[in-house]
């Protein structure tokens, strides 16, 4: 219900997209989750949250080859300092 509220006002949020899939996941509702991964990364393409997120939601499927093109691929949007602690 807060998920689509925050959604409703804000449909370009990338976290409340994030948000989403992770709420389908624990439901395993996991094309939804893979929807809303999905959206996630297309608002926000270099963030490693999202790319995390799509990668989870594969693997919780069971599709560990796109798990892998997520992990392989996903970064090429992720400016270089984002990925230093």
């Amino acid at each position: 219900r807060y998920s689509d509220e925050a959604l409703r006002l804000d449909p370009r949020s990338a976290q409340a997209q994030m948000n989403r899939g992770r709420l389908f996941m624990r439901m395993r509702r996991l094309a939804d989750a893979r929807a809303a991964a999905s959206r996630a990364r297309a608002i926000a393409p270099g963030s490693v949250t999202a790319i995390d997120l799509q990668m989870v939601v594969e693997l919780a499927a069971g599709d560990l080859a796109a798990a892998r093109r997520v992990l392989t691929g996903g970064f090429a949007d992720v400016p270089r300092d984002a990925l230093l602690v």
